[in-house]
This record gives C-alpha cells, structure tokens and sequence, in this order.
C-alpha cells in the first residue's frame, strides 16, 4: 500500500506541475505579450513627436534651428487637447509636449503675462510632479 500512495503522490505532482505551467504560459500570452504590443505603438507614436514638432514638418511645429518660435507655441497652448491631437495625429495615446533645459530642468511655457504651464498636452500627464497642460 505504501507503493501505492506514493505513486498518486507522483501523478499529482506531475499534473499540478504541467497545469502550473499551462497557466502561466498563457498569462504570458495573454497579457505580457499584449503589453509588449500596447509598449512599442507608444514609442513609435512618442518618436513622432520631436519630428512633428519642427517648424518645417507640420502646422504644429514651433521648434527650428535649435530655437523656439515663441509665437507659434503661444498659439499651441490656445488649442484644446482634442485639436492638438488631431493636428499632429496622435489618436490612442496621452502625450504632453514640455521643453527642458540642457540640465534637465523643465522650462515652464508661459501663456499669459503672469500665468504658465508646464507642458502642453494630457492633463493626465505628470512632468516631475507637475501636471501637463
């Protein structure tokens, strides 16, 4: 009888280890690989951006010639998010549009005489602790 139990005990263990890896196999592909899929659309849609943004490229650009076309910003900032997205075709993703200096330090943009952002974009952004648009 001893024989016996261990042998179930050997079946089970056997079962329980090829069902682990059933499950966690498809957690994997489920889930993991989806999330790869949903990581790199963001960053080709975020490579895009810098591109967009210059002058010559697109309506919305306001950066050319390692400058900033503080006019072409400013009318940047009056745009709603909705038709910001649309101007530069950004369609499934959040995004917030920022300036840094060489440091890193970020560069508020300011919109009115006594009143600044710290980016322009999602408001569901967070820029170092400071919210976007």
């Amino acid at each position: 009888m001893v024989r016996k139990g261990q042998t179930e005990s050997i079946d089970v263990l056997i079962a329980a280890g090829i069902f682990s890896f059933t499950v966690l196999t498809l957690f994997y592909v489920l889930f993991l690989a989806g999330q790869a899929e949903r990581i790199n659309a963001i960053k080709v849609e975020g490579g895009r951006l810098p591109y967009l943004l210059n002058q010559n490229v697109s309506e919305a650009g306001f950066v050319g010639g390692g400058t900033v076309d503080e006019a072409k910003l400013l009318e940047l900032t009056n745009l709603t998010y909705d038709e910001l997205r649309a101007i530069l075709g950004v369609a499934g993703h959040d995004f917030c549009i920022h300036l840094q200096d060489e440091t890193g330090n970020l560069i508020n943009i300011t919109v009115a005489p006594g009143a600044s952002k710290a980016g322009i974009g999602s408001q569901r952004a967070n820029i170092s602790g400071f919210i976007c648009g």
